[in-house]
């Protein structure tokens, strides 16, 4: 019993055998600490400053015009041309704008623009490619790369409540960074500009086929009940007749609601086709930084110490064990470590 009331519980071993080689280990793990520590440092002060340029807007919600609106008010006759109301409007969602922002296209343009640069108290402009000193065989693969490099320091963000796109550009320069944001932007708003017309004018084309249809129809149903009313100017006397005048006098009706709605929604399509109005509003625009990015020195570098002092503790705990495992028979675990807790010497040195 006395013995065993000597004898220190299992914990108290652990815990000082753990402080004795922790007061062994301290100087391979002080070394790695100050090695690591001092490698990232190095290296993220020689990395070069980076700069970025933010901007921000939404986009605009056109109002639906043309046809859409034409077969809302003429009702069941023109519903079956309803499905062109979305030509008249945006219909697309933010997330649909902040990937076309780095989509290839956008991408393309902006890598091919030029962007102005100052060099010795002189001027000169300088396409992206020259920015990033891009190489490569030819053009079209410069261009490539320079297009993959553009894209990885674009990033974008969306806010789902209010619909805004934000997006970041980040270059090695802080006058290419605001030029570029503001280049991106415009690129952005030229896409939307084509696209909108290109839509228009096909809604136009399509408008005025069906205009000439249906001056064509509405002039045939008027010679039908020009005729008609010609061979029975009594068709009152007859109920048949009367009845038949009425469905014709509709027929012509009916065409002619037709035929002004669609003269309506062509003139609508002629003025979309020639349309400039800007889809996007801006509620940030890029602008050149004034100051770089931060490095994060501080924080960088008290995460290497804790990386590199875990490095070293793992490193000597490393050459400890195998010099126990290499040594001759009968050797005891290390001084320090009596009842080997951290080493034990395989089964066949004992």
């Amino acid at each position: 019993m006395g013995e065993q009331g000597d004898a220190h519980p299992p914990s108290s071993i652990l815990l000082d055998e753990a402080v004795e080689h922790l007061r062994r280990w301290w100087r391979p793990v002080v070394a790695s600490a100050l090695v690591v520590s001092t490698v990232t440092a190095t290296i993220v002060m020689l990395r070069p400053r980076t700069w970025a340029a933010s901007g921000a807007f939404v986009a605009q919600a056109r109002t639906a015009g043309g046809v859409g609106d034409l077969a809302a008010q003429a009702g069941g006759v023109l519903g079956a041309l309803s499905g062109l109301s979305s030509l008249g409007g945006s219909g697309r969602s933010p997330e649909f704008y902040a990937e076309l922002l780095k989509s290839r296209e956008i991408m393309r343009r902006a890598v091919e623009a030029t962007y102005a640069d100052s060099v010795n108290g002189v001027i000169r402009r300088r396409s992206l490619i020259e920015w990033y000193a891009i190489e490569g065989p030819n053009d079209a693969v410069r261009r490539d790369r320079a297009i993959d490099a553009l894209r990885r320091n674009i990033t974008t963000s969306v806010s789902r409540p209010t619909g805004m796109i934000t997006f970041t550009v980040r270059t090695r320069s802080a006058a290419l960074a605001g030029q570029l944001g503001a280049q991106l932007l415009q690129e952005l708003q030229h896409f939307n500009q084509m696209s909108q017309q290109r839509q228009a004018e096909a809604e136009r084309q399509f408008v005025e086929q069906r205009l000439q249809a249906a001056n064509s129809d509405l002039e045939r149903a008027e010679r039908r009940l020009q005729l008609f009313m010609s061979g029975n100017r009594e068709f009152r006397s007859s109920p048949a007749l009367a009845l038949e005048q009425e469905r014709l006098g509709r027929d012509v009706q009916l065409r002619q609601q037709l035929f002004i709605s669609l003269a309506q929604a062509a003139e609508r399509a002629r003025l979309e086709a020639v349309r400039d109005t800007p889809i996007l509003s801006v509620l940030e625009a890029p602008e050149v930084p004034s100051l770089p990015q931060p490095r994060h020195l501080l924080t960088t570098t008290a995460v290497a110490v804790v990386v590199g002092a875990v490095v070293g503790l793992l490193l000597a705990y490393v050459r400890d064990l195998l010099r126990l495992r290499t040594a001759p028979r009968g050797v005891r675990a290390p001084s320090g470590d009596p009842a080997g807790v951290f080493f034990r010497a395989p089964s066949s040195a004992l």
